[in-house]
């Protein structure tokens, strides 16, 4: 079989999650010839099967040895710095995310990680910087909008807090979180009565949401 036939046999594996019989495939790729344009893909391919399968050492070489022949691949420094959050090595998952939007600045999903990596170490304002990046190339990602929300939560901004989840529930209104946060938030300024509102309608969509419930219940008392 070709080099190109290998790749495409590891795919299919890859697409059924048989990562272990991918990697196999690919070791004939990198045998061949480590360093031609079909090995190279074929060590990004196993990088994220040995990833898949929680071996991060082994996918963190093949990682190493693909940026070693082709540095400039956003999608395999973007890779790294997942597995390296895996890791809870917040660090070295930054550093890679840097390196991907390098490459690639309007790379959604390193910006959306990057912006996570900064919250998780409490350095809030690089992590909005992260998430407003984000959402300039995707406005419409609710997820990014409730996650830029709770960080201006974290640092006492709650007004900005509020926007970012009425954002978020403009594009999807059934978002329970941005919602109880809605709900917090409201708190937060004052403004009982709209706090009352976002708890009501979490609890019609979802009766289960004890926590918004109970905040209801303690807000009627005020």
């Amino acid at each position: 079989m070709s080099l190109d036939e290998y790749l495409e046999i590891a795919k299919e594996l890859f697409r059924t999650k048989e990562y272990d019989s991918v990697i196999e495939t690919l070791q004939e790729v990198v045998q061949v010839d480590p360093k031609s344009p079909e090995s190279i893909l074929a060590w990004r391919l196993m990088g994220v099967s040995f990833a898949e399968l929680g071996n991060y050492r082994m996918a963190f070489k093949c990682y190493q040895t693909s940026l070693d022949l082709d540095p400039n691949d956003s999608a395999t420094w973007y890779n790294m710095g997942v597995s390296y959050e895996k890791l809870n090595d917040l660090g070295n998952a930054i550093r890679s995310y840097k390196e991907a939007l390098k490459i690639d600045p309007e790379l959604e999903d390193a910006l959306i990680n990057l912006g996570e990596a900064y919250r998780e170490l409490g350095q809030y304002n690089k992590s909005i910087n992260g998430y407003k990046k984000a959402v300039i190339i995707n406005p419409t990602d609710e997820a990014i909008w409730y996650n830029m929300g709770c960080v201006y939560d974290k640092l006492g901004e709650h007004n900005k807090a509020i926007h970012c989840y009425q954002t978020a529930l403009k594009i999807y209104p059934e978002f329970i979180a941005a919602l109880s946060n809605l709900g917090a938030a409201y708190v937060a300024v004052g403004e009982i009565e709209k706090a009352v509102e976002c708890y009501q309608k979490a609890g019609e969509i979802d009766p289960r949401f004890a926590n918004t419930l109970e905040n209801l219940k303690l807000l009627k008392e005020i």
